[in-house]
């Protein structure tokens, strides 16, 4: 069961820390939660921001919760798609 979006299916690990691939900050999230929270935000924004480290600061994220909206009506196989990356 994905801890972020709360839909029984398979886990994978995100590296919170992306440039230290510290053992204590992976997340364990399904693909598409994954790939919104990757698809939002840059890699150098979620190495820099250690709010988006935790599952509770991912989940405070008005972002990434208007997303989990989008991704608790997908079916467990399918994938998902961001139309564009809002990067800075």
């Amino acid at each position: 069961m994905c801890p972020l979006c709360e839909r029984d299916v398979p886990v994978t690990k995100h590296h919170a820390k992306l440039r230290r691939r510290d053992k204590d900050a992976v997340l364990p999230l399904c693909v598409q939660c994954q790939q919104a929270v990757h698809g939002l935000y840059p890699g150098t924004e979620l190495a820099r921001r250690a709010d988006l480290w935790t599952l509770d600061g991912l989940r405070a994220d008005l972002k990434i919760a208007a997303a989990l909206v989008f991704v608790r009506k997908l079916k467990p196989g399918d994938r998902m798609r961001m139309r564009e990356r809002r990067w800075r």
